[in-house]
Order: structure tokens, then C-alpha cells, then sequence
């Protein structure tokens, strides 16, 4: 799934970290191709929302909400 800029939700993600080896370490993450499989693949496994969420808050980083919502989209109550 693209966005009107080109790119998936997942790379907007990844872009909004500085890129994929900037993200691997800001989810303190040792398996190299992790984040890079994500990018390819434009999906970021749901369980991965609080962990992104909390490297994105430590290091002050902006998620894209839109792209945020695509990827984890909230349950209805």
C-alpha cells in the first residue's frame, strides 16, 4: 500500500527514524536485515507498535500519525 508521496506507510515510518540503520538502533535492534525486510516488504509487524512508539518518544521523533493508523489501525471500541 503507497501513499500520494510514493512511499509505503512502513518506509514513511523507517524515514521518520533517519532511515533504516538510524531505526534499527533507535529499537536497539541486532538482527541487520529486521528493519530492511520491513521497508521491502511495507509491513511492520503489529507487535512492533509500542516498541516503535517508545524509541520514537525517546529520541523526540515525529511518527507520520496517517501512516501510524495504516499500518496499526485501532480497533473499534
Amino acid at each position: 500500500m503507497q501513499t500520494d508521496t510514493g512511499q509505503s506507510p512502513a518506509d514513511q515510518i523507517i524515514g521518520a527514524f533517519g532511515g533504516i540503520r538510524a531505526m534499527q538502533r533507535a529499537l536497539r535492534e541486532k538482527h541487520p536485515n529486521l528493519v530492511k525486510n520491513w521497508s521491502t516488504s511495507g509491513r511492520i509487524p503489529h507487535y512492533r507498535e509500542d516498541q516503535i512508539r517508545r524509541a520514537a518518544a525517546e529520541g523526540r521523533i515525529n511518527l507520520p500519525e496517517g501512516a501510524m493508523l495504516q499500518l496499526f489501525p485501532k480497533l473499534a471500541a
